[in-house]
């Protein structure tokens, strides 16, 4: 039977580690349906910076409907407080708009005026919520239930397993439901995330269960002393999604980087709970984003600084815009000054360091010497892509981790909360592709590691792990890890290759879209 034609929403929330993997998926999709409609529901402070990137990510002939949303009083940046607002505001302001495209046939963008007709445009087949935007989901597909709900998964299958998954499995999809249950009765949401917060933090220094089997205490899914637990009622909407509303999901992952996660999450999510997982990949790839750097005034400075530098000699230091060890940023100076001191070059991004600047000591002394640079913005993909740089301290989002694969150069990696333990893990001990900054761990995750050793919470114990990494790097450890790494990304560019794995995955997704004629 033939299918008719496709009209994809997204609901976009527009922190960058969830937008470019989604604009990224949006490109596959529109290389393998050209004719797809795509109306991109944006909040109105980030339209601006958003089209910029679809200009930059999609190609010139295709047009996104990119609508924004809500108020707009002048852009913003991608901090805390704004994405915190985002989160409130898009569940109320996209199911009112997604109303104004089905009744009236409409819609006009609240930043340019632009007006988008949709008169001669199929009606929306397919809903892209993002995890953050749970209620927008829900609310679309409470209006159109004959849409396909997907939910669009910013990380890779263990953690999606972890965050929403069985009990056997290690997961936590049933922490409300099981929270309700000892409870009982009408009781009020702050309650119920109350109680869900200290019953995923009841660690009993067991073995973590995860599907791949990764070596590690269950206290180590919290490796910074941050609040995760301010994360946690996000997780638990989502999971109502997810779980309850979705039709399936699109999780930015490969079988081969994680085969035992895929398998564990396909018999779960397909097999168990009837719905369907698409493995459309990380969309940090040659093949869904072009590789010609844009060129302004601050990437001509971080160029020309790498130009300066031998071969594999620059290490980037990117914590990203969200994520940054606050609590602890002496931490962050110990490792800048022991750079310093084996005069390795290196490249910081502020971005993430607002509220704990960098010492200006630290800043003037870097700079003077001709070894560091600092900036607030630093082009992530053309620096990993520079042959001086050799190795990039990051706090291990998925997006960065699949960076650094697709670059070949060595992560070392401090992560913060989220999905990043499993993702160092996964890339240290399952790979061995990478490095892992222990002694940086604070709070609950300063527990001694399963791996063995000490964290012994001292300046001292840091200088003394990057200076074991700096030697590491010359001899063969680093050989071995760059080797394993090679390998690692053979897979993954082969996974993502025209007309493999990730397209047959895309593929799917858009017959599972389509509507039947």
């Amino acid at each position: 039977m033939a299918s008719g034609p496709l009209h994809f929403v997204v609901c976009n929330y527009p922190a960058m580690g969830h937008t470019l993997p989604q604009l990224g998926l949006l490109r596959r999709i529109v290389q393998n349906r050209p004719d797809v409609v795509i109306t991109l529901f944006v909040y109105a402070p980030h339209v601006n910076s958003t089209r910029r990137e679809v200009e930059y990510l999609l190609p010139e002939s295709f047009g996104v409907r990119l609508v924004g949303v809500g108020p707009y009083n002048g852009d913003t940046d991608r901090g805390f407080m704004a994405m915190a607002e985002a989160f409130t505001v898009l569940q109320e302001i996209i199911p009112e708009a997604y109303k104004e495209l089905v009744s009236r046939k409409r819609l006009t963008c609240s930043v340019t005026e632009t007006l988008f007709d949709y008169s001669d445009v199929p009606l929306p087949t397919v809903v892209l919520s993002d995890m953050v935007t749970p209620f927008a989901g829900q609310a679309i597909k409470a209006i159109s239930p004959e849409v396909k709900l997907i939910v669009s998964w910013m990380s890779t299958s263990a953690y999606f397993v972890q965050r929403f998954g069985l009990d056997a499995l290690g997961g936590f999809g049933s922490l409300e439901e099981g929270v309700r249950a000892v409870l009982q009765g009408d009781v009020e949401t702050e309650k119920i995330m109350e109680v869900a917060a200290s019953i995923e933090a009841d660690f009993k220094g067991h073995p973590l269960v995860n599907p791949e089997n990764l070596e590690m205490f269950d206290y180590g899914i919290y490796p910074q002393d941050v609040d995760n637990g301010s994360f946690l009622s996000t997780y638990v909407k989502a999971a109502r999604q997810t779980n309850k509303w979705a039709d399936g999901a699109a999780i930015c992952s490969t079988r081969n980087f994680e085969p035992r996660a895929h398998e564990a999450l396909r018999n779960w999510y397909e097999q168990q709970a009837g719905k369907k997982v698409f493995f459309v990949g990380p969309y940090t790839s040659p093949v869904s984003i072009p590789k010609v750097p844009r060129i302004n005034a601050k990437t001509n400075k971080v160029i020309s600084f790498l130009d300066s530098q031998p071969r594999q000699a620059v290490w980037l230091v990117s914590f990203g815009t969200l994520f940054y060890p606050f609590r602890h940023p002496n931490f962050v100076d110990t490792v800048l000054r022991t750079l310093l001191r084996a005069n390795n070059p290196f490249i910081m991004s502020r971005a993430a360091s607002t509220y704990t600047p960098i010492s200006e000591e630290i800043v003037s002394e870097a700079t003077e010497r001709g070894l560091g640079l600092f900036d607030d913005f630093v082009p992530q993909s053309a620096v990993l892509a520079h042959p001086s740089t050799g190795a990039f301290i990051s706090h291990g989002g998925v997006n960065s981790m699949f960076e650094s694969i697709e670059a070949n150069v060595l992560a070392i990696f401090w992560p913060i909360t989220g999905d990043q333990h499993l993702n160092a893990a996964h890339m240290t001990l399952k790979h061995d592709c990478s490095f892992e900054l222990i002694q940086v761990r604070t709070g609950t995750g300063a527990q001694p590691p399963k791996r063995g050793g000490v964290v012994h919470g001292t300046d001292e114990a840091v200088a003394s792990e990057v200076e074991h990494i700096i030697s590491d790097l010359k001899g063969p450890v680093g050989d071995r890890k760059r080797r394993n790494l090679a390998a690692v990304r053979a897979q993954l560019l082969q996974y993502l290759s025209k007309g493999d794995d990730a397209d047959l995955e895309v593929q799917r997704l858009l017959d599972f879209g389509a509507p039947q004629r």
